[in-house]
């Protein structure tokens, strides 16, 4: 039997960041460290740069950066493997992806889904366990951190191109475990295309799809008998603060077991970085089972799923960013430059991401639609 460990982001920060600093380690995993010693192979999301404020680019969202220590510690737990295809891989610019991939393989880590060039990022990584060969495809939403002709950074999901990945590695794999970075922050389920396209990546071959991204755990489903786990949560992302929810502490990890030809998902939950700067993991906690048995009931059901959706929707302002003039008269004097735009390049920045970003997209055309049906559609 093949055992392969996958957790969310990894990142970091405040408490977990100074003990790494000042060696006091030993601790952050606490009875972890034996689960992923003892799987054959444990990936997690390298959610940051190796860098510092000085390499920081402009964007929307904070500037995520760690040193080398960082690295030599996933490596003295045990970590194989990590994933690049993340929202932060870029926050130090093209200093910061070359730091962080000359570390890694200093180290002898794997890694997918990011890489110094366009020509890298989209690799699929290849492992053979067991007599077994696996393949690891790795891609997240277009955001900052996207890969293009000028920068490395990393591997965008974009469905053709991703369907072109798991297509490739169907003929040379035994195994494809595709790997996302995506979807709503604070969110606990799938938006509608969300679920949309991850079905679709499955009915062209993936066998397994596990995401992360949103701070918080969704739930999973069997799609034409292959799990998709919408969303780990935080693995290790220690940020103290009073506004976080307590969906931000809680997650969980996956444990691919393969045998006989056969994929078995195990699920290990856990809290992080709460009231200490810890992995722990949860044992018989009826209240984590139970709110994920909801989560995947609601899952099941896709009207259930568009009418969340709608309603979580509702509740936001996507607008609040743009600030158009209405009158003839403004228009015309800011058309020649005789009156000032009320975007500031901030304002500018959190449009640009608004529009490319598939989920910040989603949420600000079903604004909009529903906008439209119930002001102006239904009133003509």
């Amino acid at each position: 039997m093949i055992s392969i460990l996958i957790t969310g982001d990894f990142c970091p920060l405040s408490r977990v960041a100074s003990n790494i600093e000042s060696g006091y380690s030993e601790k952050i995993l606490k009875d972890f460290k034996s689960l992923i010693r003892d799987t054959d192979y444990a990936i997690t999301n390298f959610e940051y740069s190796i860098g510092n404020s000085k390499l920081g680019i402009q964007k929307i969202g904070p500037v995520l950066y760690g040193t080398e220590a960082t690295i030599r510690f996933l490596k003295e737990v045990g970590f194989n493997c990590v994933t690049l295809a993340n929202n932060h891989f870029f926050d130090c610019g093209q200093k910061g992806v070359e730091n962080s991939i000359d570390l890694l393989q200093k180290y002898g880590i794997d890694y997918a889904g990011g890489g110094k060039n366009i020509n890298d990022i989209a690799k699929i990584l290849y492992k053979e366990i067991d007599g077994e060969r696996i393949a690891i495809i790795n891609a997240c939403e277009y955001e900052f951190s996207i890969a293009n002709s000028l920068h490395g950074g990393s591997n965008h999901l974009d469905i053709i191109e991703t369907c072109h990945s798991i297509q490739c590695a169907r003929k040379n794999a035994d195994y494809i475990i595709l790997i996302t970075h995506g979807g709503i922050e604070n969110y606990q389920l799938p938006s509608p295309k969300m679920q949309q396209k991850y079905r679709f990546f499955i009915e062209n071959g993936a066998d397994i799809i596990i995401n992360h991204h949103q701070h918080c755990y969704s739930g999973y489903e069997v799609y034409n008998g292959k799990y998709i786990f919408y969303g780990l949560g935080n693995f290790c992302f220690d940020e103290v603060t009073p506004r976080q929810p307590n969906s931000w502490y809680e997650g969980y990890a996956v444990k691919i077991d393969i045998k006989d030809s056969t994929i078995s998902p195990n699920i290990i939950p856990y809290i992080q970085c709460k009231e200490n700067p810890t992995v722990s993991i949860l044992d018989n906690n009826a209240s984590f089972w139970n709110n994920l048995n909801q989560l995947n009931k609601i899952i099941s059901d896709h009207e259930q799923i568009e009418l969340l959706f709608d309603k979580y929707v509702k509740g936001l302002r996507p607008l609040v960013s743009f600030t158009p003039y209405k009158w003839r008269i403004l228009k015309s004097l800011y058309i020649r430059n005789l009156f000032p735009s009320f975007l500031s390049k901030k304002q500018k920045i959190r449009i640009l991401n608004f529009t490319r970003c598939e989920s910040h997209h989603e949420i600000l055309q079903r604004y909009l639609s529903m906008y439209y049906n119930e002001n102006i559609y239904e009133k003509k």
